[in-house]
């Protein structure tokens, strides 16, 4: 198993109750999607504590937000401050770091500044394994529509960001061979573009097209647009699987007119997503309650307790609920093993 060093609890018993996360978004309007000041939430009825700041400058690629590093759309949440200083001077668990396509963001640019993170990261010696996440973006409507998520990009420093999937691919590739740092990805375009599949083949419960997801031609709908990428973000960064997550999301948000099954289909897309994807560093073995990358007798004790609690660890059968029957799933992904 591929571990992210998120949310290792090594030799422990139970799941990481008491586990305390601390992280930084830096992007634009579409971070500011994943409702990153939501994500407290999400950790809070998972037994964990998730502090949160970020730097949203709308409609501005990395290069921008690096050339004005004290401008932003969204203010700046105390005890952080702007980027450049919350990255050096606050002990972190993780950064997002989300590139943009505008005409001034090029391959090479969104390296320079990611590597520039990387370095103020490094300023602190408490954020040497700091894991660094790049946020995958998503094309407009239109575009995730007719095909461009998939068009080939050419990997060179020159070539402009874009939305398309491939040039993530090409990024995460060359920075995560030039950091000695954790770098994973939070790919939320991939699982928009599984949503469109499912959708085409009529596998989402009472959704008819991908533009549900939207309120505009670029930004996600307040309901199961911003929970789709905000529920990515929440299972990535604290190595939960996001089942049943949408009880979080429906109590403070409300289900924007959805059935409770259309975000149980959309955790279940985004889970296929993101345990697919190594580059997540998520722990893709459900069995394994306790999180510390194999599996023995405490898992099931770290069970209990996630079934006691109601924890999204407890749902083994990913029916969006914990219940009895959770165990007899359990029981089966225990003996069929994790790779």
């Amino acid at each position: 198993m591929r571990r992210s060093t998120v949310a290792v609890c090594a030799a422990a018993a139970l799941p990481c109750a008491a586990q305390s996360i601390t992280g930084y978004h830096i992007g634009n309007s579409l971070t500011w999607d994943s409702e990153p000041a939501f994500l407290s939430h999400y950790a809070a009825d998972q037994g964990m504590a998730l502090q949160v700041g970020y730097h949203i400058n709308c409609n501005r690629s990395l290069d921008m937000i690096a050339a004005n590093p004290t401008q932003t759309c969204i203010n700046v949440v105390p005890g952080f401050g702007y980027y450049q200083d919350a990255i050096t001077n606050v002990d972190l668990t993780y950064v997002t770091a989300q590139p943009f396509w505008t005409p001034s963001s090029t391959l090479g640019s969104d390296i320079v500044v990611i590597s520039d993170i990387d370095a103020r990261l490094s300023m602190n010696p408490n954020n040497t394994n700091t894991v660094l996440y790049i946020y995958q973006g998503w094309g407009w409507d239109w575009f995730m529509n007719n095909g461009s998520w998939d068009e080939p990009i050419v990997d060179d420093l020159d070539t402009l960001t874009d939305a398309a999937d491939e040039y993530f691919v090409h990024l995460y590739n060359r920075v995560d061979a030039q950091l000695s740092r954790p770098v994973h990805i939070i790919p939320v375009g991939r699982v928009l573009n599984e949503l469109r599949l499912r959708i085409l083949a009529g596998e989402i419960v009472g959704v008819t097209q991908l533009s549900d997801f939207y309120r505009d031609p670029v930004h996600m709908s307040y309901d199961i647009g911003r929970f789709a990428a905000s529920t990515t973000t929440a299972a990535i960064v604290m190595d939960r699987p996001p089942f049943g997550m949408h009880n979080t999301w429906i109590a403070i948000r409300g289900d924007g007119g959805y059935s409770t099954q259309t975000y149980i289909d959309i955790e279940n897309t985004i889970w296929d997503v993101i345990s697919a994807d190594t580059r997540t560093g998520i722990n893709t073995c459900l069995a394994d309650t306790n999180r510390d990358g194999m599996l023995s007798p405490t898992d099931f004790t770290a069970w209990i307790n996630a079934f006691g609690q109601g924890w999204s660890l407890a749902d083994q059968n990913r029916d969006g609920m914990v219940t009895p029957t959770d165990f007899t799933a359990w029981i089966a992904n225990y003996s069929a093993g994790c790779n």
